[in-house]
């Protein structure tokens, strides 16, 4: 008898423990679920959130990057909001302030464009010849290159004209050699101001002789004031110099290596759009 109760107590303790042990294990898991759970739900939401920004941010750079495909659409559609027509060209030697023209409607939008994206903030004019014109908008450098990545990549179809001449003080796009045989579609960034000189009347028969379309008012405009007339026809004008032509002369007049590049710094310091 005593043994049978000593057995019926040892499995009763044994039962009880069993019980004991059961319900903490049970609580424990339980309470593990219970915090588990929302982290993993937290964690899921952020990541998701990371996703969608990311996909927002590469849909919103697919649709405003620039192509050949899409250019013209992407400029006319900018044009038509920003209405700026005037810029003013800060650099370290004076302030030259010109006038863009509607009638090239394309290269006005992407000049405005990238002065009023600071593209061409603390750049250079790299290459000077003097009587001639002094260019800016190096695509070479590495970090106008990074910020370009984040326009486009892209020419702009030619709006050349016999209205706007190569005078003294015009500003026009630059155009690479495979564009200038082909089509004279401009560079979207590399951009030219002429110095020039007064050419002469002979000089300037001898290039309508040879097929260079001048107009009666431009070929009085090369006599009078000067201008790189030979670049007629072949690369677009879009705007000129209303006032600095003292700032234009002193940097063309800077000393420059035999490549023509300024042996001193002739930085942009910003290009400002308005109207």
């Amino acid at each position: 008898m005593v043994f049978l109760y000593l057995y019926v107590i040892k499995m009763n303790f044994r039962f009880h423990t069993y019980f004991f042990l059961v319900i903490i294990l049970s609580y424990t898991c339980g309470s593990v679920e219970e915090t588990s759970e929302p982290v993993i739900e937290t964690v899921e939401v952020e990541e998701k959130e990371e996703i969608d920004s990311v996909e927002l941010a590469r849909e919103e750079w697919m649709n405003n990057y620039i192509t050949d495909y899409n250019v013209v659409e992407k400029l006319t559609k900018y044009g038509d909001s920003n209405l700026e027509n005037k810029i003013t060209i800060y650099t370290n030697y004076g302030k030259m302030k010109l006038v863009l023209y509607n009638k090239t409607p394309l290269h006005r939008a992407n000049f405005v464009m990238l002065a009023k994206k600071k593209i061409f903030n603390n750049t250079m004019f790299y290459r000077v010849i003097k009587k001639f014109m002094i260019q800016g908008g190096n695509s070479d450098d590495e970090e106008i290159v990074s910020k370009m990545n984040k326009v486009g990549t892209y020419s702009i179809p030619n709006e050349i004209t016999t209205r706007y001449s190569h005078k003294t003080g015009a500003i026009a796009m630059a155009v690479t050699h495979e564009n200038q045989e082909r089509d004279k579609k401009s560079s979207s960034l590399n951009f030219y101001i002429v110095h020039g000189q007064k050419l002469p009347k002979t000089y300037l028969d001898k290039l309508i002789e040879s097929g260079t379309k001048i107009t009666d008012r431009n070929y009085k405009t090369y006599l009078s004031k000067g201008g790189a007339a030979h670049l007629d026809g072949k690369y677009t004008v879009f705007g000129e110099l209303v006032s600095g032509f003292s700032v234009l002369s002193r940097i063309a007049n800077v000393k420059t290596s035999k490549y023509n590049w300024p042996k001193k710094r002739i930085v942009i310091d910003s290009i400002v759009a308005y109207n």
